[in-house]
C-alpha cells in the first residue's frame, strides 16, 4: 500500500483511462421504465452553465456539489451563492447553495404554474401547478486526509432528495447517491504542450437510488450513468472544459480570466468571460457567461440559447469569505474591507 501511495501521479492516467472507458459505455437505465426527469438536470448556478455545463473536470466552486463533490476536498473557505431564474415565460426556479472545505448543501426548487387538465377524451379540466423541491448534500476528501501519502487524488460522494408536487395522484419523493473521483495534476508537460494543471473527474450518477412513485403506482427510477470531465489550465487565465455523459450528452467550454489594471481602476478585482457549446438529447445550444467580482463579493450571468424555444437567462449572486472574515460577521463586529 505504501509502495501506491508513493507511485509518480502520471502513472494513475492509464488506470483512470481505463476506468473512463468503462464508464462511456456504462449502460443508461432499463428501457422499459421512463427515467427520471427533475429540476435538477437543469444544472447549478450560473457560472457552469455559461461554460456549457462542463464542470465535472473543475469543480472548484460551490457549484461542485452538483458536478462532482470531490472538488469540495479543495475547497477554500465558505461560498455561498443564490439563484433565481425564469424559463421561457412559464417555469420560475432558483437554488440557495452554502459550501465550505469538505461539506456542502444546495436547496432547489422549480414551479411552473397554470399548466392545462383535460381528461381522456381530451375535454379541458381547469389548470394545475406543478412543483419540484430538490437537495443536495456533498462531501469531499483528498486521498492524503484518508489515508496519507501523496496521491493527488480527492473523493466525494453526493446525496440528492427529490420531491415533486402536483395534482394528488402525482405526488412522490425519491432519492439516490452517487460517488466521485477528481484527480489533480500540476504542471504537466504534454509533449510540446505544457499545462498548469490537468484535472479528470468522474461522477457516477444515482449509484442506489428510491425511485419516485406517485399515488397512483407510477414509479419513475433515477437514470443510472456516469459524468467523466476533463479541464485544463492553459495559462494562468484559460481554462478550457470538456464533459462527456454516458447518455451521449457532450458539454464544451472555456473560461477566460482578465486581472489587469484597468479593472481595478473600476473598483473591480477580477472579469471573467465564458463561452461553450452543449448538445442535450437532440437538441444543440450555444452559451456565454459573465462574471464580475468585488472584493468578496461576485455576480455572474450566463445565457443559453435553445433552437426552437429561445433562450433563457441565469444570474447568481455570490459571497464568499475566509474564517476569520466570516466569524467577524457573525459577531457583528467591523470588517475592514471584507478582503480574503
Amino acid at each position: 500500500m505504501r509502495k501506491l501511495l508513493k507511485c509518480r501521479p502520471l502513472m494513475l492516467l492509464p488506470l483512470l483511462g481505463l476506468l473512463l472507458l468503462g464508464t462511456v459505455s456504462w449502460p443508461a437505465a432499463p428501457a422499459q421504465a421512463q427515467s427520471l426527469v427533475s429540476l435538477f438536470d437543469l444544472g447549478m448556478g450560473a457560472r457552469p452553465p455559461g461554460m456549457g455545463g462542463a464542470f465535472t473536470g473543475l469543480a472548484d466552486d460551490e457549484n461542485a456539489l452538483l458536478y462532482n463533490p470531490a472538488g469540495l476536498a479543495s475547497l477554500a473557505g465558505f461560498h455561498f451563492s443564490s439563484l433565481f431564474e425564469s424559463r421561457f415565460g412559464r417555469a420560475l426556479d432558483g437554488s440557495v447553495a452554502l459550501a465550505a472545505p469538505h461539506l456542502g448543501i444546495a436547496l432547489f426548487s422549480l414551479r411552473v404554474g397554470g399548466i392545462a387538465r383535460t381528461d381522456e377524451a381530451g375535454r379541458p379540466q381547469g389548470q394545475f401547478d406543478y412543483g419540484n423541491f430538490g437537495l443536495i448534500a456533498g462531501a469531499g476528501y483528498r486521498w492524503s486526509d484518508l489515508f496519507g501519502g501523496d496521491l493527488p487524488l480527492s473523493l466525494g460522494g453526493q446525496f440528492k432528495f427529490l420531491s415533486v408536487s402536483s395534482p394528488p395522484a402525482g405526488n412522490g419523493i425519491g432519492f439516490s447517491l452517487a460517488p466521485a473521483l477528481l484527480l489533480e495534476l500540476r504542471r504537466l508537460t504534454l509533449g510540446p504542450v505544457q499545462l498548469r494543471a490537468l484535472r479528470l473527474g468522474l461522477l457516477v450518477e444515482n449509484l442506489i437510488g428510491l425511485p419516485l412513485c406517485s399515488g397512483s403506482g407510477h414509479c419513475e427510477p433515477w437514470a443510472l450513468g456516469a459524468r467523466l470531465g476533463l479541464s485544463a489550465d492553459l495559462t494562468p487565465d484559460l481554462t478550457l472544459a470538456l464533459d462527456l455523459e454516458t447518455s451521449g450528452d457532450l458539454h464544451l467550454g472555456g473560461e477566460w480570466h482578465l486581472r489587469r489594471a484597468d479593472l481595478m481602476r473600476l473598483g473591480l478585482e477580477e472579469l471573467a468571460l465564458r463561452l461553450g457549446a452543449q448538445t442535450t438529447g437532440n437538441v444543440f445550444s450555444f452559451t456565454a457567461g459573465l462574471g464580475i467580482a468585488y472584493q468578496n463579493f461576485s455576480l455572474q450571468y450566463a445565457f443559453i440559447s435553445h433552437p426552437r424555444l429561445g433562450g433563457s437567462s441565469r444570474f447568481s449572486l455570490g459571497a464568499h469569505f475566509n474564517t476569520s472574515t466570516l466569524l467577524c460577521l457573525l459577531r457583528g463586529g467591523y470588517c475592514p474591507g471584507l478582503k480574503d
